[in-house]
């Protein structure tokens, strides 16, 4: 999955969904040139004097609707970039005005145009109504790339009739299609996008199955849990860390021993810290973190580091509890009839780890 979203990363940038300068540099003072040389820098080889020019003439196009008409004279230009960056300043602008130039967009002869449109109206994430039938015919555009772009930006129109196209699309030829299908159906819920992403449990793409897991996850439906127990052991980059903190949010303690297992032995830092935190919030009576006293919580989510090498279980219950300042008690009669003795040897190293998760380790 990593060689997938840097792809996918890639195409964003490429299709310069971003305004502004680099981090750490003030960006360029547009705001005294004329309408007329922003347009000019649209054309500039350099995609952050594009960008900002953009940002400026968005907020011109805000200001006074006459500019917008000149703006989306430049949506003719021999140039593909020149397109995206004048569809990038319409957009920006949320003009109403604006929004019939760049659905027209959706049916430029570069597919990086067209691609570069559902990412642009994802970012702002604009519900104008005319954006809405052109998308959902950008569902079926030749090029998987557009169709992608097309079911992510579906997800923030919040309009339940693409519903119904959305879950034909996760049955897509191409895998960005159909994860990103998935994913806007769990942004507009209802009971047909959960039934979909429970069908998608079974698809036999992995990062399908993952994006199936996060809508039910979301719609708090447990049927999610069993796949993001699987999904730990995922070797795509942070799929697995992701599932660790979509069980802690669950709160179901049939993630327990799975999350115990991952958070003590992966190789992967980042999934140990998030199966530690989601330890933690599995120590509620029937699984939910919620269920805590909202002190307790407190107490529970701060972190807690250490180094024990074959310390008693009752010292390194007593360091934790003087380390967090909580007060905890040990059940030693139910521990004992299970042959846990207060000498047991713990032997356990945790760098900034929530205390719930930690003691649930020890």
């Amino acid at each position: 999955m990593r060689t997938a979203l840097i792809a996918l990363a890639a195409s964003v940038l490429l299709s310069g969904l971003a305004f502004g300068a680099p981090v750490g540099e003030p960006p360029p003072d547009f705001s005294g040139l004329t309408v007329l040389e922003l347009l000019g820098k649209l054309r500039d080889a350099d995609e952050m004097v594009c960008s900002d020019a953009a940002r400026e003439l968005a907020k011109r196009c805000s200001e006074d609707e006459g500019v917008v008409d000149r703006v989306a004279a430049m949506l003719r230009e021999p140039a593909a970039a020149t397109r995206r960056y004048a569809v990038l300043a319409l957009v920006g602008s949320g003009s109403p005005k604006a929004v019939p130039y760049v659905a027209a967009m959706l049916k430029d002869r570069d597919a990086v145009v067209r691609e570069s449109i559902g990412h642009i109206i994802r970012d702002f994430r604009s519900k104008a109504p005319g954006y809405f039938a052109p998308l959902i015919a950008a569902l079926k555009d030749p090029e998987a790339r557009v169709r992608s772009s097309a079911a992510e930006a579906l997800g923030v129109q919040g309009d339940a009739r693409a519903i119904d196209p959305l879950i034909a699309a996760t049955k897509d030829t191409d895998f960005a299609v159909r994860y990103y299908a998935m994913q806007s159906l769990g942004e507009l819920g209802g009971e047909k996008a959960k039934a979909a992403a429970a069908a998608g449990l079974a698809a036999p793409d992995e990062r399908v199955r993952f994006s199936a897991a996060r809508v039910l996850a979301g719609m708090r439906d447990p049927r999610a849990v069993p796949i993001l127990i699987d999904l730990l052991g995922s070797k795509e980059s942070m799929v697995a860390p992701e599932a660790a903190r979509m069980l802690g949010e669950l709160g179901d303690r049939r993630a327990a021993d799975a999350l115990a297992s991952a958070a003590a032995k992966s190789d992967d830092p980042h999934l140990r810290d998030a199966a530690a935190w989601a330890l933690g919030r599995l120590g509620a009576p029937g699984g939910s973190g919620s269920e805590v006293d909202p002190k307790v919580r407190q107490k529970l989510d701060q972190p807690i580091s250490f180094e024990f090498q074959g310390i008693a279980l009752e010292e390194a219950l007593r360091f934790c509890a003087d380390y967090s300042g909580a007060s905890i008690q040990a059940r030693w009669d139910a521990l004992q009839a299970a042959g846990v003795e207060r000498s047991a040897k713990v032997t356990l190293n945790l760098k900034s780890v929530p205390l719930g998760g930690a003691l649930r380790l020890i």
